[in-house]
């Protein structure tokens, strides 16, 4: 804020450039208006980070913390996704042996009940 005085001991306040109203903050855009529909996942040059490859050597994959947070994030993601695959390889392995015992139930009932004799023709 910059306070000017006049002589007449008249204050006049006026805000600086350096403080960005609200519509200096949309200045630009089309439809400042509306909230964006799409925003593209654009990455900051500084999170990013220089290239620390070695001339004859590997690449290091991590050279910030982001770059790291987001490593940490998608290694705990694949262990998660490893685990919840085994849980659900076993759901149908213990399916198919439900059904198989159920199958085999069914054919010993179906060999051991006596068979109905009496109403076949001879011919």
């Amino acid at each position: 804020m910059l306070r000017s005085v006049k002589a007449g001991s008249t204050v006049v306040v006026r805000q600086s450039s350096s403080h960005p109203t609200d519509l200096q903050k949309f200045r630009g855009r089309y439809q400042w208006w509306k909230k964006p529909v799409y925003v593209a996942p654009v990455t900051h040059p500084l999170h990013q980070g220089p290239d620390f490859s070695l001339v004859g050597g590997r690449k290091p994959d991590i050279t910030n913390y982001p770059a790291l947070a987001r490593k940490q994030e998608q290694m705990e993601l694949g262990k998660r996704i490893v685990t919840l695959l085994k849980q659900v390889n076993e759901a149908e392995r213990l399916y198919e042996e439900h059904t198989s015992q159920q199958q085999h139930i069914e054919n010993e009932v179906r060999r051991w009940t006596p068979s109905e004799k009496g109403n076949l023709e001879f011919k």
